[in-house]
């Protein structure tokens, strides 16, 4: 591919890949990112020579992220004195990264990043730059794809990073250029760069796909992986692009009410959509009253898009930052809290008229569900599922908890009011039994008494709530993984 290039070798590449995509114009002030490694290093030495022909201004940016004491230090010194060297301003910053990870309950790399891009941003704006080149380049992205892959994540995730980013303001010259290639340029022309020790640490998963899943894949499987990943990723991005335009006008026409704090969707708009779009509009909902998609998962996003399907009667869901979904008539309403959630009501209390819930099989964080019992009164029902092994005597348990063996149970699960038609075999009893229409609370030192609710798979009842499981889906010694239940009245 090099070969055709009217200006060979990799500084001729980079510039075609500038002038194609088009990530600056004369004129344009660049900071450029450097860490001292051999991916900035090069980067810098490339641009420096590029400038005349691109007739841009550069300067340096360098973030000391004092992770590694010493060794950090001699990596500002090292960027200082090569800015120095090639005649451009340096803009050195200093961060305890590992504080602010402590602080913010971030892993180390998560919280160097958004320091960084921190650092940059307002050094960026400090001194005028119009535009951030960063060094991630294609091997990067090959990481980026497998690590996202291996999480589960969707196109979104999948789509990696192209040659701008962040709005456009990011620009990545080296976007198409691979590892092995900014090596052999740094050998060449006899360029110096400081060696990161911790990007050897196989403890970290990205440094195992970098030293010994990738090149297994091109020694063993396919030649040219990473370029094939970037390609993917690209078509992936392409994809979601499409997408992300059709869920924009959807998603405003869903709209009925928006504050920083909460958002309203209309269902109607919704309901006869497809899942996939579904999804989307849900996530775009959830990130914007959120301000971010931290720790929502695959599976609370079904959650809520199940929510959304589910009739008009008065049902919520509360999901990892504050975050609650409440469910109404037409409205499906997601909502910020200032208090814990179990702490904070929902939009109003009203018993439902009649009561009928799927319950789908809970991924690994569980899920709860609330159901009002009067104006100030409420139950809420957490489920999980925990491996069998990690259960003690349940003999003990009481009434507001139920432990069913998984493998005994049709998903979806349902929660309905009892019917006078219901029969259940009460744990340690040999003969069916009514289920009561309301159930006192009063033996357990509870002055209240609920109505009678009963969770169901398929046809059989499986646990009258706050009364007693069904004989035969209770725990036994061959049982592997156990479904959960805890009733909260309030």
């Amino acid at each position: 591919m090099k070969k055709e290039l009217s200006n060979p070798g990799l500084t001729g590449f980079v510039l075609e890949t500038i002038r194609r995509e088009n990530l600056v114009v004369p004129g344009d002030s660049v900071l450029v990112a450097v860490s001292g490694g051999a991916d900035s290093t090069a980067l810098l030495h490339i641009l420096a020579g590029l400038a005349p022909v691109l007739g841009v201004n550069l300067a340096v940016a360098h973030l000391n992220h004092q992770l590694r004491g010493r060794e950090s230090d001699e990596d500002q010194a090292f960027v200082e004195q090569l800015a120095k060297s090639l005649g451009l301003p340096c803009y050195p910053g200093r961060e305890n990264v590992r504080a602010f990870s402590e602080e913010h309950r971030l892993n180390l790399e998560e919280a160097a990043r958004r320091l960084r891009y921190r650092f940059l941003f307002d050094t960026a704006d400090r001194h005028g730059a119009t535009t951030i080149a960063t060094a991630h380049h294609a091997d990067d992205n090959a990481e980026l794809f497998l690590m996202n892959l291996f999480r589960g994540s969707g196109s979104a995730g999948l789509k990696t990073m192209g040659p701008r980013g962040h709005g456009g303001r990011v620009i990545r010259p080296f976007v198409d250029t691979t590892r092995q290639d900014i090596l052999a340029y740094l050998h060449e022309n006899h360029h110096s760069f400081r060696h990161d020790r911790s990007n050897d640490d196989r403890t970290f998963l990205r440094n195992r796909i970098r030293h010994d899943l990738l090149p297994l894949i091109e020694n063993s499987y396919h030649q040219g992986i990473g370029r094939t990943l970037n390609r993917t990723a690209r078509i992936f991005g392409d994809d979601e692009a499409f997408l992300d335009n059709i869920t924009e006008s959807i998603f405003q026409e869903a709209v009925r009410e928006q504050t920083d704090q909460s958002l309203t969707l209309a269902v109607s708009v919704l309901a006869s959509r497809h899942r996939a779009i579904l999804r989307r509009v849900i996530r775009k909902a959830m990130g914007h009253v959120k301000k971010d998609l931290r720790r929502i998962s695959f599976v609370h996003t079904e959650q809520a898009v199940d929510l959304l399907l589910m009739d008009g009667t008065l049902r919520s869901l509360d999901f990892p930052g504050r975050l609650r979904a409440v469910r109404r008539d037409d409205a499906l309403v997601f909502r910020r809290e200032d208090g814990p959630l179990r702490k904070t009501p929902i939009l109003e209390r009203k018993p439902p008229e009649s009561l009928d819930i799927p319950i789908p099989l809970p991924g690994p964080e569980g899920f709860r569900i609330e159901i009002p019992l009067g104006p100030t009164r409420w139950c809420r029902f957490q489920f999980s599922v925990v491996p069998a092994e990690t259960l003690g005597d349940l003999k003990h348990s009481g009434p507001l908890q139920a432990f069913l063996d998984l493998d005994q149970l049709i998903f979806p699960l349902v929660l309905r009011n009892t019917r006078t038609t219901d029969r259940f075999q009460p744990l340690g009893m040999g003969g069916r039994k009514k289920p009561p229409a309301r159930i006192a609370m009063n033996h357990i030192g509870i002055p209240v008494s609920i109505p009678g609710f009963v969770l169901v798979s398929g046809d059989r009842i499986v646990w009258v709530c706050g009364y007693r499981i069904d004989e035969r889906f209770k725990r036994v010694e061959s049982t592997e993984n156990v479904l959960k239940i805890e009733l909260f009245l309030d």
